[in-house]
């Protein structure tokens, strides 16, 4: 059925309609739990539920601790101390660990200086603000008017996980658009800018292996200087604000959470959209065996890729190459990094618009598809989280990546010409 071109602009109305209306209700939601005190922590038939930004705040108020006195911010005890004060009167089940790396503890302490719902509309505000402005620098060379960023950031603002990061005040919001600010630099050839911007993702270093290894390829000893000073000072801040003790013992801190899950509460590896929560929802189970066989897969990939990077696709201009190794950098990020939750799939937002971007100039079956599949994005993520509450065997978010990866093959990979084009054939085209 071939729609005439008033039938086609109604259909991108509803679609564009539905959209907007459908990130208006969502959202608005968040403020009707704010109303009802349920945005933070709530209990239900005895069950309390919590979301990541009281566990933020508990993270905050330890570091302003350490700052005054001696405080071991990874005493599992005080942790859940502080985390129960500021949650009253929700109870949890179990103590909950918060695992994160120094830096987060300093990057969080302000949210100590106001209640937590104005820190979290501040914290989201400023992250949102931020992932759109670190988007815009990327892609600006690639969108022609203003109205194109209009509706990317529409497509964004429906999907799911856009709306789950601010919904949990999540950290993604901060370390997705420093992941985005890192490829925007490293391929304008800022590599020593590019380098000092990795010092962001202290926050969440389990990225730094895929990222480190375009970087070093691309930006060579000028991006490593840069993530070696930048990396080097932040750590010494860290030392000197919250006491050198707690730089040495984070790595023992992180194995309770790592290898006693059924004591603690913070990691969930069954939650999680991953090679990780793929071995736990297989098995069964969570197990040391399955956690350091997913570290080693992390840093195999993170070598394939530096190879990768290094020496595949020579016969591809740059920025076509740039977008697809990229692409396949992303990918293989969320699919093999020992932590990637559906919020860090905000990610997939850099390869969603170059290839919407690319896909509307390419009149070929794989153009059309593309620009379909990536069209279909925001509600498929939806139907994903609702679908994937029951823990299917695999995490359904993990099937977006291998279309995604098809898709920027033919879109930066192959020749136009040599994809089938939808134009009918003439004797005058051939």
């Amino acid at each position: 059925m071939i729609l005439s071109e008033d039938n086609r602009r109604r259909l991108r109305f509803a679609y564009l309609s539905a959209l907007f209306v459908w990130t208006v209700l969502v959202f608005g939601q968040l403020f009707v739990w704010i109303h009802d005190n349920e945005m933070f922590a709530y209990t239900e038939k005895n069950h309390p539920y919590l979301v990541d930004f009281p566990v933020y705040c508990a993270a905050g108020k330890l570091a302003v601790m350490a700052m005054h006195a001696p405080t071991n911010i990874y005493d599992i005890h005080l942790q859940d101390q502080v985390l129960r004060s500021i949650i009253a009167p929700v109870v949890p089940e179990k103590p909950w660990v918060i695992q994160s790396p120094p830096p987060v503890f300093l990057f969080l302490s302000p949210l100590t200086l106001t209640s937590m719902p104005i820190a979290w509309a501040i914290f989201c505000l400023i992250g949102n603000s931020l992932f759109f402005l670190a988007l815009y620098q990327l892609i600006k060379s690639d969108i022609s008017s203003r109205k194109d960023f209009g509706l990317i950031a529409l497509f964004i603002c429906a999907s799911f996980p856009f709306w789950v990061c601010t919904r949990l005040g999540q950290l993604a919001l901060y370390t997705v658009p420093s992941t985005i600010l890192f490829w925007s630099l490293i391929r304008n050839k800022k590599d020593l800018g590019a380098g000092i911007s990795v010092a962001l993702l202290l926050m969440k270093f389990q990225y730094l292996p895929f990222i480190g290894a375009a970087g070093v390829v691309l930006g060579r000893s000028r991006f490593v200087i840069g993530a070696v000073v930048a990396c080097s000072l932040i750590l010494a801040t860290c030392g000197f604000l919250l006491g050198w003790q707690n730089i040495t013992g984070y790595p023992s801190a992180m194995v309770p959470a790592e290898f006693a899950t059924n004591l603690y509460t913070g990691i969930n590896p069954a939650d999680q959209q991953n090679l990780r929560a793929l071995l736990v929802r297989v098995t069964g189970s969570e197990s040391p065996f399955n956690s350091k066989l997913c570290i080693v897969v992390c840093l195999v990939s993170a070598m394939a890729l530096l190879i990768a990077w290094w020496k595949s696709l020579k016969n591809i201009e740059f920025d076509k190459r740039f977008k697809f190794l990229c692409i396949l950098t992303i990918v293989c990020s969320l699919v093999f990094s020992p932590h990637a939750h559906t919020q860090d799939y905000l990610l997939l937002s850099v390869p969603a618009v170059w290839l919407w971007l690319e896909a509307r100039e390419r009149n070929t079956r794989a153009g059309l598809w593309t620009r379909r599949f990536v069209l279909a994005l925001p509600p498929i993520t939806w139907a994903l989280f609702v679908i994937d509450i029951v823990k299917p065997p695999i995490p359904l978010f993990l099937f977006i990546l291998p279309p995604l990866v098809i898709c920027a093959w033919f879109m930066f990979c192959l020749p136009a010409q040599d994809v089938q084009s939808l134009e009918p054939a003439t004797p005058g085209n051939g």
